[in-house]
């Protein structure tokens, strides 16, 4: 055991990351999904067909259940990380990257 750590508190944030983790995979592999049919490559997110949506969201249930802060602190790094590529290009929901980057780091503090 570690000096001052419990051993249920470790496990518990180390699956949580690991979800977290699968969600943002699979959440970047449907982002992807049309690149990755041209190229060939494999894709978790057509692997799983129409339960890819409904597994991303029970893992990150989960993962935010076992440890919020380190969920929801890497589900919005990685989705304000993810936009740096496309700060300038208009997002689906009217915003440019950048806007939605920057909502997402703020909500996150």
């Amino acid at each position: 055991m570690f000096h001052g750590i419990s051993e249920v508190f470790l496990f518990k944030k180390v699956v949580s990351i690991f979800f977290t983790g699968i969600v943002i995979k699979i959440m970047d592999d449907y982002l992807d999904q049309d690149i990755d049919i041209i190229d060939k490559q494999p894709n978790l997110y057509i692997a799983l067909e129409y339960g890819g949506l409904p597994y991303v969201l029970l893992l990150l249930s989960f993962a935010i259940m076992l440890d919020f802060a380190a969920a929801l602190s890497l589900f919005f790094s990685s989705f304000a990380v993810g936009m740096a590529g496309k700060l300038t290009a208009k997002m689906p929901s009217g915003l440019y990257g950048y806007h939605e980057s920057l909502i997402v780091v703020l909500l996150g503090l």
